[in-house]
């Protein structure tokens, strides 16, 4: 015997209750009716709750016959864990085919590998067309086929360049190791390197080049590295080089004249390097220098400034 009683409300809704409840008034959750629980319960009520707690409900038809899916299985819904039903040859038909399984298995991999070799033989065309357009296709190519002459393959630097570079290269150095021996060991023999490839430099660069060298040659505070005889010489190669027209140089030249004891010819290259640049503290201070270690009066003051001729557009 059930434990539970099955009954129909007045509004057709079904209900259900402990067996212990009986003649217990009980609320419908349809129509909010109170009715008291039946002592058994109806033979429809109890049928109709069995087959909506089978483990399968067929809601293929309605309640007046009518058919709702002319698929005899499209009304079947499972409600249970217990699977479908193993007697039903409609179920076969979804059994687990391990040869299919295989094969589209088999199937995927073939495709992954069809993708690969496409793959390849793309980048194997890009590659192989560059290499044609370099040999055979450019202008470039067919010009050297043809004989108009021979590709440059690269491009070769002159020594005395290479030997510029690493000259800037160690005064940069010096620089930022403030005059320290090591860097300015290692100036001197970039310099020293550079001085033999100057021959083949043009004259700019190498009026340049002297002048620097004369300069740390005669100025650099360590005595084991001056040069002053050497100093000299290239200061005056510099100077002839640009007609006397650089009053930089022309500075390195007093020096190296001053260390060398010719302290009237020292003054007469700052006078002229302060006769190009009349209005320069720095040469016009260098000269007064100069100029008293030889016994000489001071310069003359540099010439008023010209006004600026007025704007008319102001």
């Amino acid at each position: 015997m059930s434990d539970r009683i099955h009954w129909r409300c007045a509004c057709a809704n079904l209900l259900s209750a402990p067996a212990s409840w009986r003649h217990r008034p009980v609320r419908c959750p349809a129509c909010d009716a109170t009715a008291p629980v039946p002592d058994a319960s109806e033979p429809d009520a109890e049928s109709e709750t069995a087959r909506r707690e089978g483990p399968w409900l067929d809601r293929r038809t309605e309640p007046d016959g009518r058919s709702l899916d002319p698929s005899p299985y499209a009304g079947w819904v499972m409600r249970t864990e217990g699977g479908p039903p193993a007697d039903d040859p409609f179920f076969h038909r979804f059994r687990v085919d391990a040869a299919a399984l295989r094969k589209a298995s088999r199937r995927k991999w073939w495709v992954l590998g069809l993708i690969v070799v496409t793959l390849l033989a793309v980048a194997g065309g890009v590659m192989l067309s560059r290499h044609l357009w370099k040999t055979r296709w450019s202008a470039a190519a067919r010009m050297e086929r043809a004989g108009f002459g021979e590709r440059l393959t690269s491009v070769e630097v002159p020594a005395w360049r290479l030997a510029m570079r690493e000259v800037r290269n160690a005064e940069k150095a010096l620089e930022d190791a403030k005059d320290g021996l090591e860097a300015a060991e290692h100036l001197q023999e970039a310099y020293l390197v550079a001085l033999k490839e100057a021959e083949a430099m043009p004259r700019g660069p190498r009026a340049h080049l002297y002048n620097n060298a004369a300069w740390f040659f005669v100025t650099t505070p360590h005595p084991d590295l001056r040069q002053p005889v050497r100093a000299l010489d290239l200061a005056q190669s510099a100077t002839e080089w640009t007609g006397r027209k650089d009053a930089g140089l022309l500075d390195t030249l007093a020096e190296t004249l001053s260390v060398a004891g010719r302290t009237a010819e020292a003054a007469q290259a700052e006078d002229e390097a302060l006769a190009l640049e009349p209005g320069s503290t720095f040469y016009r201070e260098r000269a007064t220098k100069f100029r008293a270690v030889a016994g000489l009066p001071p310069p003359p003051p540099a010439p008023p400034a010209m006004p600026e001729p007025p704007d008319p557009d102001r």
